[in-house]
């Protein structure tokens, strides 16, 4: 049996499938490893392209950094979870400071950026 990458497939996903997916993403701001790594990265950015944001979890960390002022976008190809990070960047005070779009990760790979966060494997192909 092939593995499937769901995140890869998130726009096409039921509700409860993306409940799941969500409560995964957000629990990586519970851990202190993956907080450390993802603020030693941060030290000298002043520009962040989340590729595959899902809902958000490390630009809204990023925005909690009082020396960052730099510009936030946000792209991923689940409606869905670009609305619950929406939700939540205004429930924690930073609803205007994120561009958020829904969208193939792929498009974005011509732009310059100071950080580009979570392309890895869930990019498609690269369009000519």
């Amino acid at each position: 049996m092939p593995l499937l990458d769901v995140y890869g497939r998130t726009h096409e996903l039921d509700v409860k499938s993306i409940d799941t997916i969500a409560t995964r993403l957000e629990a990586r701001r519970g851990s202190v490893k993956y907080m450390r790594m993802l603020q030693e990265y941060l030290a000298a950015t002043q520009s962040i392209l989340a590729l595959g944001c899902g809902t958000g979890v490390e630009v809204r960390e990023i925005l909690r950094r009082p020396d960052f002022r730099g510009r936030v976008t946000a792209i991923d190809i689940s409606a869905d979870l670009v609305e619950r990070g929406k939700g939540l960047a205004e429930q924690e005070g930073f609803a205007g400071s994120i561009e958020w779009l829904v969208g193939d990760a792929a498009g974005a790979s011509s732009v310059r950026w100071g950080l580009r966060l979570g392309v890895g494997a869930y990019a498609r192909e690269p369009r000519a």
